[in-house]
């Protein structure tokens, strides 16, 4: 793996699916699988997008799924999937670990859900941990811990 994923990827005998946009990511371990987005390329070749390879990750008996970065529509999809028992990792781009949520929610929003920006930062409070990364190390860890209605925000405490 490169170093960037070192820090939040823990080697197992758990079954791993990574799915990226560019082939960044690597590793020889027998049980992470590596997939990768497809651009259409004419008018006889098919598009393999981020969000089709995450719905054919949720037929897969897989323990974790790695988005390798989101920046677009496709992390609506990754919320879905985090619903079904997986669990699930992905990478955004962010100032600092909770900056990553609001940016996670614009992109959400651009797929169209109908969902309030308030039902998403709640939907996302499931996540355990978020982990914020600059030149390779991890400079800050918080853990999420629920969400407040009151003040519609995630608790959360850094580690």
């Amino acid at each position: 793996m490169t170093g960037v994923q070192t820090c939040a990827l823990p080697i197992s005998d758990e079954s791993t699916l990574v799915i990226q946009e560019t082939l960044e990511l690597h590793s020889n371990h027998q049980d992470i699988i590596f997939e990768q987005r497809v651009d259409k390329n004419g008018d006889d070749s098919m598009e393999v997008s981020l969000k089709i390879l995450t719905q054919n990750a949720l037929t897969q008996d897989l323990d974790r799924i790695i988005i390798s970065e989101i920046k677009d529509s496709s992390a609506m999809d990754l919320l879905n999937a985090s619903f079904t028992g997986h669990t699930y990792w992905y990478g955004i781009h962010s100032i600092d670990s909770m900056s990553a949520l609001p940016k996670a929610i614009h992109y959400m929003k651009d797929s169209g859900t109908s969902y309030s920006d308030k039902d998403l930062l709640k939907m996302l409070s499931n996540a355990d941990l978020i982990v914020f990364m600059k030149d390779f190390k991890c400079l800050e860890l918080t853990e999420v811990v629920g969400f407040d209605d009151e003040t519609k925000k995630i608790g959360r405490a850094h580690v």
